[in-house]
């Protein structure tokens, strides 16, 4: 059996990497995730609410389990906001990567 195509077969353009969401989940018992961008960066909430100063390219944070909730801390200790629900990492331009472990 053979068939035909009208429409374009050839491969599709994709979406940036750096404009798609990506959940991350805290795994039970893990101390810890570290967060870090080669690129400029920001941290929000699950409704957008920007949860610390934009993050600079390089400049790593930390979320760390804390109360059945998420506490976020930049690389110098100090809480940039505790106790989230969710936290959203995302680069500012098409270029960026993020990188989570």
């Amino acid at each position: 059996m053979s068939t035909t195509s009208t429409g374009d077969v050839g491969p599709r353009p994709r979406a940036g990497a750096s404009l798609r969401t990506v959940r991350i989940a805290l795994a039970r018992g893990a101390a810890e995730a570290r967060l870090q961008s080669d690129g400029d960066w920001s941290l929000q909430t699950g409704d957008g609410t920007q949860l610390a100063e934009p993050p600079r390219a390089g400049e790593s944070w930390t979320v760390e389990p804390q109360g059945g909730r998420l506490a976020l801390r930049r690389e110098d200790g100090a809480v940039a906001r505790p106790e989230v629900a969710s936290i959203v990492a995302r680069a500012s331009d098409a270029d960026g990567l993020l990188a989570f472990g």
